[in-house]
């Protein structure tokens, strides 16, 4: 009998925890953000990052329990919507932000004596090429609520 392929799909949205100095929400942390804050204090740059891992490990949590999402060692193919308030940014801004999304939904595991991705969620094993096939795209502009639309589909295959 032939093997049936099954997907397995986790998706959630991750709105933005950026706020203007006016009130109006910004999109997520991207690259002129990350290298702007690195260059002014990298102790302040590392909590910031840390910031932005823990929010979106608290809807990836949230995701994850609601589906019963169990990472394992299968390929995931992870799509990242960025929800932007307009569209001013380059598209090359915008997706480096998948560098925090990406280190919070991974497991959290040891390298060389020491913890890597220690805010991981584990929604899937490692963001590296074996396990993680990334796109990332933009949806439409909404500046009431922009953010992160995320889905990871992996392939389940079925024994009948």
């Amino acid at each position: 009998m032939a093997r049936r392929e099954l997907i397995d799909r986790l998706e959630f949205f991750i709105p933005t925890n950026r706020v203007a100095k006016n009130g109006r929400k910004q999109g997520m942390d991207g690259l002129n953000e990350i290298v702007r804050q690195s260059r002014g204090n990298v102790h302040l740059a590392n909590k910031r990052k840390y910031e932005n891992e823990r929010h979106v490990a608290k809807y990836a949590l949230e995701a994850m329990k609601e589906a019963g999402w169990v990472a394992d060692e299968r390929l995931c193919f992870v799509e990242l919507t960025f929800i932007e308030p307009d569209k001013r940014r380059d598209d090359d801004n915008v997706f480096a932000g998948a560098k925090y999304i990406l280190d919070a939904l991974c497991r959290p595991h040891p390298r060389g004596g020491r913890i890597i991705h220690s805010n991981g969620v584990g929604a899937f094993f490692d963001d590296d090429p074996f396990h993680v096939a990334l796109h990332c795209k933009r949806g439409e502009p909404d500046k009431q609520n922009p953010g992160v639309r995320v889905r990871i589909t992996r392939m389940v295959e079925d024994g009948s």
